[in-house]
């Protein structure tokens, strides 16, 4: 870290670096919208997003902010009302089922996907063109490439 603070600066076009903008490889990245939806776009979803990708997003959202009610809600109950511990007991127990079911559930759907997509790659890699000069060191005269 402190070699790159006080070495000597050097200016670097990232556009190039990272293949975006007129360096952009064709059909490396998937376009799926043209243009977000406004609404869609201040949530932070971008042009990538597939439909089902934006169910999961806005689910999540949904997910978090249902538990946020419950929780004020709750708050406000107990600071105004006298409640059992037995209630609480109640509570706590179909809250943590609930959170373990569900991460079950997406540690399954998570484990499908990935090994889905490594046989995806392990294809892609077997079919692909290699370029043997490629070394993985970055220089100003293979970058372009």
């Amino acid at each position: 870290i402190g070699v790159s603070l006080f070495g000597k600066r050097k200016e670097y076009d990232f556009d190039k670096l990272l293949h975006r903008g007129k360096y952009a490889v064709a059909g490396e990245t998937q376009v799926v919208d043209a243009a977000p939806a406004r609404g869609w776009k201040i949530l932070g979803m971008g042009k990538e997003f597939t439909r089902g990708d934006k169910i999961i997003y806005v689910v999540s959202y949904i997910w978090t902010g249902a538990w946020l009610v419950a929780f004020i809600i709750g708050t406000i109950y107990n600071l105004t009302h006298e409640v059992a511990d037995a209630s609480w007991l109640t509570f706590w127990r179909v809250y943590l089922t609930i959170h373990i079911v569900v991460s079950v559930a997406i540690i399954v759907w998570f484990l499908i996907g990935g090994f889905r997509d490594l046989m995806h790659m392990n294809r892609r890699l077997e079919t692909s063109d290699r370029d043997h000069r490629d070394d993985g060191f970055v220089t100003a005269e293979t970058s372009a490439e």
